[in-house]
This record gives structure tokens, C-alpha cells and sequence, in this order.
């Protein structure tokens, strides 16, 4: 497995979030069109890619707003078949070592019923925004 932080053309992103889609409850594409996302994301996101003989198995996209020494992630992955195995914590450890002391906070949202809520409360972030279905999150770094 390889762990690193790139940027992703249009059309990988695009069968990247069509491959995952599925994972998430309910689908991306029922609240998103996947190629307006993956435009969005090839053009303003760099992603750590945790990649098995170069096949992308789970990702991190993220913005970072530098000045607001802040990273958002909009898109936290995981294949199915490496889930509960730690590869998730090196995924986002990579994220926090690449910010580095550019970005002191990541922030997310997380719908109160997806079961990655109990991840992400493990490492740390903090409920700082109730925003109906969905939390905003903030981990300090």
C-alpha cells in the first residue's frame, strides 16, 4: 500500500467517485451530479490517494485555505475491504503531516448517522456547528 498527496485529473476523480459512491448512505449521486463534483474537485482539490498496486482503495480530498490556516475535507473514503484495518488514521495522519504548520485546523461534516462520526470523535474533532442532518467538525492540529 502507498500512502500520497496529488492531484487528480477530471476523469480519475470522476471514476474514483463513481466507483465509491455507494459506500455513502444515501449514494453521492442522490444529492450531487458526480461530474460537476469531479470537475470541482479535479480543478481545486489535492486528495491523499492510499493506493494497492494503483488502484485508489481510499482518499482524502481536501481544500487548504492558507491564509485561514485552515484544511477542508469535502470527500473521506475508504474501500470497503480495508475498512477497520487503520488505514483511515494514515490517511489522515498523512493529511496532517502534509499541512504541516500551513493549516492548524481540519474541518468537516459528517452526517449524525454515518458511523465515521465515531472515528472522527476519536481523533479528536470537536462538534462545533449543528447543521440539521450533518455536523460541522474541527480538529486542532
Amino acid at each position: 500500500m502507498d500512502i500520497e498527496v496529488r492531484r487528480l485529473d477530471k476523469e480519475t476523480v470522476e471514476e474514483h467517485l463513481m466507483r465509491c459512491e455507494g459506500d455513502f448512505n444515501p449514494p453521492l449521486s442522490s444529492h450531487l451530479d458526480l461530474g460537476e463534483y469531479a470537475e470541482k474537485l479535479s480543478q481545486n482539490a489535492e486528495f491523499v490517494i492510499l493506493s494497492d498496486g494503483g488502484s485508489i482503495e481510499g482518499s482524502i480530498a481536501f481544500y487548504t485555505n492558507r491564509e485561514g490556516g485552515f484544511a477542508y475535507v469535502s470527500h473521506f473514503w475508504v474501500c470497503g475491504l480495508y475498512r477497520g484495518k487503520g488505514y483511515s488514521k494514515l490517511l489522515l495522519d498523512k493529511l496532517m503531516e502534509y499541512l504541516g504548520d500551513s493549516c492548524r485546523v481540519i474541518r468537516l461534516e459528517v452526517s449524525k448517522t454515518n458511523p465515521a462520526r465515531f472515528f472522527y470523535q476519536k481523533r479528536g474533532f470537536q462538534i462545533v456547528e449543528d447543521r440539521g442532518e450533518k455536523w460541522l467538525l474541527s480538529l486542532t492540529i
